[in-house]
């Protein structure tokens, strides 16, 4: 943590659900995606397009945590 904030229990809070070992997408980084296609029949390689979706899904929780922890910090 940065030593000019201040230790308090809301930026520990947000700090510790925004510094997990998963990188957060960026807007840019779902708009770059590409997928694989496959040799011998059309579409995109499922598992490939199914983990991304996971990094999304994770990427979207970890900032819905952070928004409701601020919100409750706010509303004290």
């Amino acid at each position: 943590m940065k030593s000019h904030m201040r230790k308090t229990p809301l930026v520990t809070s947000v700090w510790q659900l925004v510094s997990q070992p998963l990188p957060l997408l960026t807007p840019n980084d779902v708009r770059d995606q590409e997928f694989s296609t496959h040799r011998f029949r059309e579409g995109y390689d499922m598992n490939e397009v199914d983990d991304y979706l996971d990094h999304v899904r994770d990427t979207i929780n970890r900032l819905a945590k952070t928004l409701e922890t601020l919100q409750k910090a706010q509303t004290k």
